[in-house]
């Protein structure tokens, strides 16, 4: 068996281009695709892919992406593995890394070289052997150009999701449990609990993901619309206040900011007395969001 096992939880199979490239990750690696028993296109990844006899699927009764995300923690330290890859299914089969062939000469950046997503896998599972930190993951393409060649993002700037990999046994020694209720980032919400027990949490500031065009989409997401997306940033708030920054983003969503090191090796919640942080508060669990957000623009 291998070390390092492959988990992609699925819904709807509203991409294909994972499950196209998975039989070539698995001369490799040992791969799970975690399916839902009440998914209406469960048919659809056994009879619309290719997938040679060693790709999994696992049916399991999860409702949430939370308890499918925990679904696979527990899977795989039963099975002994020393870690896992978590992939979304809107990941693409390539990604990006920069070195210091590919800086510019006409401004303080560097060019993106496209990469097999396996070979963004395997850096992934040998810088987490090499540092031996609990957690890594490559960071969002956007930012890429603008890192350095070597440049190790640690317990701060971290890529939460879509492109992750665990340390099998940290995880699992420290009882951790992914929040499985529904408007909720649970993906934020489990680093920070790696964070506030001690452990450390990488992202490589030298190498990229990729996912689908326009999966970020709001309108395109399981969880759609902006209604949702606000109300898991206000789960997020409420569970651990004022190291979260809310703001308004450009479509009128709500988007928040994180000061990790608030968050570092202590079980202490950051809370401000200030009568804004106070009235915030107030507001998320008030629960009107359009309220919270009018506060929000009105007192910057």
């Amino acid at each position: 068996m291998n070390k390092t096992a492959i988990y992609i939880p699925s819904y709807q199979n509203r991409y294909d281009e994972i499950f196209n490239y998975v039989n070539e990750l698995s001369k490799d690696y040992d791969i799970f695709i975690v399916l839902s028993e009440d998914d209406t296109k469960l048919k659809n990844y056994a009879e619309k892919f290719d997938f040679n006899d060693s790709i999994k699927l696992v049916l399991t009764d999860c409702k949430t992406i939370g308890e499918k995300r925990q679904f696979i923690m527990t899977d795989a330290y039963k099975y002994g593995y020393k870690y896992v890859i978590q992939l979304d299914d809107d990941i693409r089969n390539y990604g990006y890394r920069i070195t210091e062939a590919t800086k510019r000469t006409t401004s303080d950046s560097y060019r993106r070289e496209k990469i097999s997503l396996k070979e963004l896998l395997d850096t992934l599972i040998n810088k987490i052997e090499e540092i031996n930190c609990s957690y890594i993951s490559p960071m969002f393409p956007f930012s890429l150009g603008f890192s350095k060649p070597g440049k190790l993002n640690i317990n701060k700037n971290l890529n939460f999701g879509q492109c992750t990999v665990f340390n099998v046994k940290d995880f699992n020694d420290l009882g951790l449990v992914y929040d499985s209720r529904k408007n909720v980032h649970e993906d934020i919400d489990i680093i920070i609990q790696l964070l506030q027990n001690g452990k450390t949490c990488v992202t490589l500031g030298d190498y990229g993901f990729e996912v689908v065009p326009n999966s970020s989409n709001l309108s395109s997401s399981v969880v759609a619309g902006t209604s949702a997306l606000d109300l898991c940033r206000i789960s997020l708030y409420l569970k651990y206040r004022d190291g979260i920054t809310l703001r308004i983003g450009k479509r009128g969503e709500l988007r928040l900011t994180c000061k990790l090191d608030k968050y570092w090796n202590t079980k202490e919640i950051p809370i401000k007395k200030d009568k804004y942080h106070q009235d915030i508060y107030q507001l998320c669990l008030d629960g009107d969001i359009e309220k919270l957000k009018d506060y929000i623009r009105n007192n910057k």
